[in-house]
Protein backbone atom coordinates (compact mmCIF):
# COMPACT_ATOMS: atom_id res chain seq x y z
CA UNK A 1 0.00 0.00 0.00
CA UNK A 2 1.36 3.23 -1.32
CA UNK A 3 2.05 5.87 1.74
CA UNK A 4 -0.04 9.46 1.73
CA UNK A 5 3.40 10.82 1.08
CA UNK A 6 3.94 8.73 -1.66
CA UNK A 7 0.54 9.28 -3.13
CA UNK A 8 1.17 12.95 -3.34
CA UNK A 9 5.33 12.86 -4.83
CA UNK A 10 3.54 10.92 -7.72
CA UNK A 11 0.63 13.87 -8.15
CA UNK A 12 3.67 15.76 -7.84
CA UNK A 13 5.98 14.06 -11.05
CA UNK A 14 2.62 13.46 -12.69
CA UNK A 15 2.87 9.91 -12.54
CA UNK A 16 -1.20 9.86 -11.71
CA UNK A 17 -3.83 12.71 -11.64
CA UNK A 18 -6.23 11.30 -8.72
CA UNK A 19 -5.23 10.05 -4.84
CA UNK A 20 -8.24 7.81 -3.45
CA UNK A 21 -7.93 7.97 0.00
CA UNK A 22 -10.43 4.78 1.39
CA UNK A 23 -9.82 4.90 5.17
CA UNK A 24 -8.48 7.30 7.77
CA UNK A 25 -4.97 8.52 7.78
CA UNK A 26 -3.42 8.94 11.45
CA UNK A 27 -1.04 12.17 12.12
CA UNK A 28 0.68 11.88 15.24
CA UNK A 29 2.96 14.55 16.26
CA UNK A 30 5.93 13.54 13.79
CA UNK A 31 3.73 14.24 10.79
CA UNK A 32 5.22 17.01 7.96
CA UNK A 33 3.27 18.88 5.60
CA UNK A 34 3.34 17.05 1.76
CA UNK A 35 2.42 19.69 -0.38
CA UNK A 36 0.71 19.25 -3.74
CA UNK A 37 2.98 21.92 -5.09
CA UNK A 38 3.34 23.59 -8.84
CA UNK A 39 0.56 20.71 -10.68
CA UNK A 40 -2.28 21.12 -12.88
CA UNK A 41 -5.33 18.75 -13.28
CA UNK A 42 -4.96 16.71 -10.07
CA UNK A 43 -7.61 15.44 -7.38
CA UNK A 44 -7.76 14.21 -3.89
CA UNK A 45 -10.78 11.88 -3.02
CA UNK A 46 -12.29 10.29 -0.48
CA UNK A 47 -15.10 7.56 0.30
CA UNK A 48 -16.97 9.80 2.23
CA UNK A 49 -16.57 11.17 5.95
CA UNK A 50 -15.07 8.23 7.41
CA UNK A 51 -12.05 8.59 4.99
CA UNK A 52 -9.37 11.18 5.44
CA UNK A 53 -7.22 12.41 8.13
CA UNK A 54 -7.38 12.17 11.79
CA UNK A 55 -4.67 13.92 14.45
CA UNK A 56 -3.38 11.76 17.41
CA UNK A 57 -1.20 13.18 20.35
CA UNK A 58 -2.99 16.53 21.20
CA UNK A 59 -1.25 18.31 18.54
CA UNK A 60 -1.20 19.25 14.61
CA UNK A 61 2.66 19.40 13.71
CA UNK A 62 1.75 19.57 10.03
CA UNK A 63 -1.06 20.23 7.19
CA UNK A 64 -3.21 17.18 6.80
CA UNK A 65 -3.79 18.40 2.64
CA UNK A 66 -1.29 21.32 1.48
CA UNK A 67 -2.00 23.14 -2.34
CA UNK A 68 0.90 25.05 -3.26
CA UNK A 69 1.09 27.36 -6.66
CA UNK A 70 -1.14 25.03 -8.48
CA UNK A 71 -3.90 24.80 -10.62
CA UNK A 72 -7.70 22.84 -11.39
CA UNK A 73 -7.02 21.05 -8.23
CA UNK A 74 -9.96 19.52 -6.65
CA UNK A 75 -10.40 17.75 -3.08
CA UNK A 76 -13.18 15.90 -2.45
CA UNK A 77 -15.60 13.63 -0.05
CA UNK A 78 -13.26 13.37 2.96
CA UNK A 79 -13.28 14.46 6.82
CA UNK A 80 -10.26 16.09 8.44
CA UNK A 81 -10.70 15.95 12.28
CA UNK A 82 -8.18 17.21 14.30
CA UNK A 83 -6.99 17.49 17.97
CA UNK A 84 -8.64 20.25 19.50
CA UNK A 85 -10.42 18.71 22.35
CA UNK A 86 -10.59 20.48 25.62
CA UNK A 87 -12.45 23.97 25.64
CA UNK A 88 -9.45 24.95 28.17
CA UNK A 89 -6.53 24.64 25.70
CA UNK A 90 -5.81 28.36 24.89
CA UNK A 91 -2.79 28.26 23.41
CA UNK A 92 -0.73 25.71 20.89
CA UNK A 93 1.86 23.91 22.72
CA UNK A 94 5.00 24.99 21.04
CA UNK A 95 5.60 26.73 17.68
CA UNK A 96 3.74 24.81 15.01
CA UNK A 97 2.06 22.47 16.74
CA UNK A 98 -1.52 23.90 15.24
CA UNK A 99 -1.12 23.80 11.99
CA UNK A 100 -4.16 24.61 9.64
CA UNK A 101 -5.10 21.07 8.37
CA UNK A 102 -6.06 22.64 4.91
CA UNK A 103 -4.31 25.02 2.69
CA UNK A 104 -4.55 26.68 -0.39
CA UNK A 105 -1.65 28.91 -0.85
CA UNK A 106 -0.67 31.40 -3.84
CA UNK A 107 0.45 34.81 -4.32
CA UNK A 108 -1.22 37.19 -6.81
CA UNK A 109 1.34 39.67 -8.75
CA UNK A 110 -0.01 43.01 -7.13
CA UNK A 111 0.95 44.43 -10.94
CA UNK A 112 -0.12 42.21 -13.48
CA UNK A 113 -3.24 40.48 -10.91
CA UNK A 114 -2.02 36.58 -12.00
CA UNK A 115 -1.82 34.29 -9.29
CA UNK A 116 0.38 31.46 -8.99
CA UNK A 117 -2.76 29.39 -7.59
CA UNK A 118 -6.00 29.11 -9.22
CA UNK A 119 -9.60 27.23 -9.99
CA UNK A 120 -9.38 25.25 -6.63
CA UNK A 121 -12.73 23.26 -5.62
CA UNK A 122 -12.83 21.99 -2.20
CA UNK A 123 -16.01 20.02 -1.72
CA UNK A 124 -17.95 17.45 0.74
CA UNK A 125 -15.47 18.13 2.86
CA UNK A 126 -15.89 18.40 6.96
CA UNK A 127 -13.01 19.77 9.07
CA UNK A 128 -14.06 19.07 12.79
CA UNK A 129 -11.95 20.23 16.16
CA UNK A 130 -9.04 21.93 14.67
CA UNK A 131 -6.33 23.10 16.77
CA UNK A 132 -6.13 26.54 14.92
CA UNK A 133 -7.88 28.06 11.71
CA UNK A 134 -9.61 24.92 9.98
CA UNK A 135 -8.66 26.21 6.84
CA UNK A 136 -6.38 28.85 5.19
CA UNK A 137 -6.98 30.23 1.40
CA UNK A 138 -3.97 32.59 0.26
CA UNK A 139 -3.00 34.19 -2.94
CA UNK A 140 -5.80 32.10 -5.05
CA UNK A 141 -8.07 32.91 -8.02
CA UNK A 142 -11.44 31.28 -7.99
CA UNK A 143 -11.93 28.97 -5.23
CA UNK A 144 -14.81 26.87 -5.21
CA UNK A 145 -15.61 26.12 -1.58
CA UNK A 146 -18.60 24.09 -1.50
CA UNK A 147 -21.02 21.60 0.45
CA UNK A 148 -18.26 21.98 3.30
CA UNK A 149 -18.65 21.49 7.04
CA UNK A 150 -16.45 23.38 9.32
CA UNK A 151 -17.25 22.47 13.26
CA UNK A 152 -15.59 23.46 16.12
CA UNK A 153 -12.22 25.48 15.26
CA UNK A 154 -9.89 26.95 17.55
CA UNK A 155 -9.26 29.57 16.07
CA UNK A 156 -10.84 31.07 12.76
CA UNK A 157 -12.71 28.33 10.37
CA UNK A 158 -12.19 29.64 6.61
CA UNK A 159 -9.91 31.96 6.82
CA UNK A 160 -9.38 33.53 3.11
CA UNK A 161 -7.26 36.12 2.88
CA UNK A 162 -4.43 38.27 4.90
CA UNK A 163 -2.42 41.25 5.12
CA UNK A 164 -0.28 41.79 2.52
CA UNK A 165 -2.13 42.49 -0.97
CA UNK A 166 -0.51 39.67 -2.66
CA UNK A 167 -2.30 36.98 -0.49
CA UNK A 168 -5.82 38.20 -0.98
CA UNK A 169 -8.08 36.06 -3.20
CA UNK A 170 -10.54 36.90 -6.04
CA UNK A 171 -13.30 35.42 -7.43
CA UNK A 172 -14.33 33.17 -4.57
CA UNK A 173 -17.74 31.41 -3.93
CA UNK A 174 -18.82 30.23 -0.82
CA UNK A 175 -21.73 27.54 -1.75
CA UNK A 176 -24.03 25.42 0.70
CA UNK A 177 -21.64 25.42 3.44
CA UNK A 178 -22.06 25.05 7.21
CA UNK A 179 -19.88 26.81 9.93
CA UNK A 180 -20.34 26.29 13.77
CA UNK A 181 -19.32 26.06 17.35
CA UNK A 182 -16.03 28.10 15.64
CA UNK A 183 -14.22 30.35 18.74
CA UNK A 184 -13.23 33.39 16.74
CA UNK A 185 -14.53 34.53 12.71
CA UNK A 186 -16.22 31.40 11.15
CA UNK A 187 -14.95 32.97 7.79
CA UNK A 188 -12.95 36.16 7.83
CA UNK A 189 -12.84 37.52 3.68
CA UNK A 190 -10.45 39.36 2.13
CA UNK A 191 -11.09 39.57 -1.11
CA UNK A 192 -11.19 41.92 -4.27
CA UNK A 193 -12.52 42.32 -7.39
CA UNK A 194 -13.21 44.96 -10.47
CA UNK A 195 -15.93 46.28 -9.32
CA UNK A 196 -19.22 43.54 -10.20
CA UNK A 197 -20.78 42.29 -6.73
CA UNK A 198 -20.73 39.14 -8.08
CA UNK A 199 -17.17 38.73 -8.63
CA UNK A 200 -16.88 37.04 -5.18
CA UNK A 201 -19.79 35.16 -3.80
CA UNK A 202 -21.27 34.07 -0.46
CA UNK A 203 -24.56 32.26 -0.55
CA UNK A 204 -26.77 29.19 0.81
CA UNK A 205 -24.76 28.95 4.06
CA UNK A 206 -25.51 28.60 7.45
CA UNK A 207 -23.67 30.25 10.41
CA UNK A 208 -24.52 28.61 13.78
CA UNK A 209 -22.78 29.49 17.35
CA UNK A 210 -19.44 31.14 16.02
CA UNK A 211 -17.51 33.55 17.33
CA UNK A 212 -17.87 32.26 20.76
CA UNK A 213 -14.78 33.05 22.65
CA UNK A 214 -12.49 34.79 20.58
CA UNK A 215 -8.91 35.85 20.06
CA UNK A 216 -7.54 39.02 20.65
CA UNK A 217 -7.26 41.19 23.54
CA UNK A 218 -9.46 43.54 24.57
CA UNK A 219 -7.54 44.81 27.54
CA UNK A 220 -8.67 41.68 30.07
CA UNK A 221 -11.02 40.33 28.21
CA UNK A 222 -10.97 38.92 24.72
CA UNK A 223 -12.53 41.07 21.89
CA UNK A 224 -15.85 40.45 20.57
CA UNK A 225 -16.37 40.12 17.09
CA UNK A 226 -18.66 38.89 13.85
CA UNK A 227 -19.50 35.46 13.21
CA UNK A 228 -18.47 36.81 9.63
CA UNK A 229 -15.63 38.95 9.42
CA UNK A 230 -15.20 41.36 5.89
CA UNK A 231 -11.76 42.06 6.56
CA UNK A 232 -10.41 45.74 4.91
CA UNK A 233 -9.64 46.28 1.75
CA UNK A 234 -12.34 43.51 0.74
CA UNK A 235 -14.36 44.84 -2.34
CA UNK A 236 -17.10 43.21 -5.14
CA UNK A 237 -19.19 40.57 -3.12
CA UNK A 238 -22.06 39.78 -2.57
CA UNK A 239 -23.40 38.02 0.74
CA UNK A 240 -26.95 36.42 -0.26
CA UNK A 241 -29.56 33.71 0.96
CA UNK A 242 -27.08 33.56 4.15
CA UNK A 243 -28.13 32.31 8.10
CA UNK A 244 -26.36 33.91 10.95
CA UNK A 245 -27.42 33.02 14.46
CA UNK A 246 -26.64 32.03 17.76
CA UNK A 247 -23.96 33.66 18.45
CA UNK A 248 -23.00 34.01 21.93
CA UNK A 249 -19.37 34.66 23.49
CA UNK A 250 -19.80 35.33 27.51
CA UNK A 251 -15.90 35.81 27.87
CA UNK A 252 -16.12 38.76 25.16
CA UNK A 253 -16.03 42.36 25.83
CA UNK A 254 -19.91 43.00 26.53
CA UNK A 255 -20.33 39.30 26.19
CA UNK A 256 -21.43 40.27 22.19
CA UNK A 257 -21.04 37.97 19.28
CA UNK A 258 -22.11 40.01 16.28
CA UNK A 259 -23.55 38.79 13.36
CA UNK A 260 -21.50 40.71 10.69
CA UNK A 261 -18.40 42.65 11.22
CA UNK A 262 -17.27 45.22 8.71
CA UNK A 263 -14.25 46.85 7.93
CA UNK A 264 -13.43 49.71 5.10
CA UNK A 265 -14.97 48.59 1.63
CA UNK A 266 -16.24 48.77 -1.28
CA UNK A 267 -19.02 47.65 -3.71
CA UNK A 268 -20.92 44.92 -1.21
CA UNK A 269 -24.28 43.22 -0.77
CA UNK A 270 -25.42 41.80 2.21
CA UNK A 271 -28.98 40.64 0.82
CA UNK A 272 -31.98 38.26 1.20
CA UNK A 273 -30.67 37.26 4.50
CA UNK A 274 -31.55 36.18 7.81
CA UNK A 275 -29.43 37.30 11.14
CA UNK A 276 -30.99 36.19 14.21
CA UNK A 277 -30.81 35.08 18.07
CA UNK A 278 -27.20 36.45 18.63
CA UNK A 279 -26.06 38.15 21.63
CA UNK A 280 -24.33 41.58 19.52
CA UNK A 281 -25.53 43.46 16.57
CA UNK A 282 -26.71 42.36 13.26
CA UNK A 283 -24.27 43.90 10.91
CA UNK A 284 -22.15 46.80 12.66
CA UNK A 285 -18.87 48.33 11.26
CA UNK A 286 -15.33 48.62 13.17
CA UNK A 287 -14.47 52.38 13.49
CA UNK A 288 -11.05 52.12 12.95
CA UNK A 289 -8.19 54.77 13.80
CA UNK A 290 -9.40 58.41 14.79
CA UNK A 291 -7.27 59.94 12.14
CA UNK A 292 -8.17 57.36 9.87
CA UNK A 293 -11.49 55.99 9.36
CA UNK A 294 -13.24 53.24 8.38
CA UNK A 295 -14.51 54.14 4.98
CA UNK A 296 -17.55 52.11 3.62
CA UNK A 297 -18.06 52.44 0.05
CA UNK A 298 -21.17 51.54 -2.56
CA UNK A 299 -22.49 49.17 0.29
CA UNK A 300 -26.04 47.69 0.29
CA UNK A 301 -27.98 45.91 3.09
CA UNK A 302 -31.38 45.10 1.83
CA UNK A 303 -34.16 42.26 1.97
CA UNK A 304 -32.88 41.30 4.77
CA UNK A 305 -34.89 39.26 8.47
CA UNK A 306 -33.43 40.85 11.60
CA UNK A 307 -35.08 38.86 14.86
CA UNK A 308 -33.90 38.21 18.25
CA UNK A 309 -30.71 39.75 18.44
CA UNK A 310 -29.71 41.72 21.43
CA UNK A 311 -29.97 44.64 18.73
CA UNK A 312 -31.42 44.48 15.58
CA UNK A 313 -30.55 47.64 13.74
CA UNK A 314 -27.73 48.06 11.57
CA UNK A 315 -25.02 49.51 13.76
CA UNK A 316 -22.69 52.23 11.14
CA UNK A 317 -22.66 55.78 12.45
CA UNK A 318 -22.48 57.91 9.61
CA UNK A 319 -21.11 60.39 12.02
CA UNK A 320 -18.31 58.35 12.85
CA UNK A 321 -17.62 55.88 9.81
CA UNK A 322 -16.95 57.24 6.39
CA UNK A 323 -20.13 56.09 4.22
CA UNK A 324 -20.43 56.79 0.49
CA UNK A 325 -23.83 54.91 -1.68
CA UNK A 326 -24.94 53.71 1.51
CA UNK A 327 -28.11 52.09 1.01
CA UNK A 328 -30.18 50.09 3.46
CA UNK A 329 -33.96 49.17 2.44
CA UNK A 330 -36.59 46.28 2.61
CA UNK A 331 -35.43 45.39 6.15
CA UNK A 332 -37.89 43.40 8.43
CA UNK A 333 -37.97 43.10 11.65
CA UNK A 334 -38.77 40.88 14.89
CA UNK A 335 -41.28 38.54 13.47
CA UNK A 336 -39.91 38.04 10.04
CA UNK A 337 -38.75 34.63 8.61
CA UNK A 338 -36.93 34.10 5.33
CA UNK A 339 -37.61 30.53 5.49
CA UNK A 340 -33.45 29.70 5.11
CA UNK A 341 -33.45 26.94 7.81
Amino acid sequence: MTSYRGCVDQLNNTAVSTVVITGMIYLDAGWRTYPVSNVSGKAIVGQGHHTGFTYTGGVQTGKAIAIWNSAYVTVDNLAIYGAFANEGWLECPAQGTCETPLTVEGAVDPDSDVPTSHHVTVGNVKIANSRGDAALVLGTHHLSWISNTIDNAASMGLHAGFDQRQNWNRYLTVDNSRFTNVRANALWLQVYGAGDYQENVVRNSWFYGNHRYGIYSCGDRPCAGGQIALSSNTSSLTLSRIVVADGSCPSCTGANSHGIELNSLWRVKIVDSEIRNNRGTTIYANWGPEDNRNLLADLEIANNCFRYNNRDAVDIPETIVKRWEYREYGNSYGTCDKGLG
